[in-house]
Parts: structure tokens; C-alpha cells; sequence
């Protein structure tokens, strides 16, 4: 069996508190999941579904106006499956993204142009 899961999504997040550039946060997600499943090398079932989770971890940053951070995150999508032959294959993992590194492009020519 090979599962495969792509996802498009839009997240909404929630800065909880800032403790010396720790800062976690919290909120929703509305995604697009295409879910498939193999068995011995040829599609056995495949679905497009929307689906809405839970989005959650935390930055590291040196500034609040840092033009770049350190982000952890982890998405739960609780209840996403796939129908297979009267059985339910579940794809509600707990996904965990360990460290990741964020640049926001443009944002230092924006505080160029301002500090001018």
C-alpha cells in the first residue's frame, strides 16, 4: 500500500505572548486535500476534499520587526479519510514541522524606504 496526501491551505494564526523572541501561536486552517492510495503499484482510490484543521506552534525570533525567523509548527486535520471498499483509511495525522527558516521578502526594502 503507498498513501500519498497533497495539501493546499490557508491558515489564520494567533500570536499568544512574546517571551524574549519565543512566541507561540495558535488558529485554524481550511485546506484542499488530495488523498490517494496504490496498492501493488496501480490506483486503487483517490479524492479531492476540502477539510479544516488546526494549526499550532512557535517562532524564534530576534526582533519583532525581523525581516527573518526560525518557525516551528504542527497541523492536526482531524476526521480526513479516504473510502476505500466500505472502510475508512485515515489521513488525520499529526503532522510536525521541525524548525523551519522564514524570510519575508521585500520587508527590507520597506524599512529602507521608511528609515530614510
Amino acid at each position: 500500500l503507498n498513501m500519498h496526501r497533497s495539501t493546499v491551505a490557508l491558515e489564520a494564526y494567533k500570536f499568544l505572548f512574546d517571551y524574549h523572541g519565543f512566541v507561540p501561536f495558535v488558529g485554524p486552517m481550511l485546506s484542499m486535500e488530495y488523498l490517494s492510495l496504490k496498492t501493488n503499484g496501480s490506483l486503487t482510490k483517490s479524492a479531492v476534499k476540502p477539510a479544516i484543521g488546526l494549526v499550532f506552534g512557535w517562532d524564534i525570533r530576534v526582533t519583532r520587526t525581523g525581516t527573518n525567523l526560525l518557525r516551528t509548527n504542527l497541523r492536526y486535520t482531524p476526521g480526513l479519510h479516504l473510502d476505500v471498499e466500505g472502510e475508512q483509511l485515515m489521513f488525520n495525522h499529526l503532522e510536525f514541522n521541525f524548525i523551519q527558516y522564514v524570510h519575508f521578502i521585500g520587508r527590507a526594502k520597506v524599512y529602507k524606504r521608511h528609515a530614510k
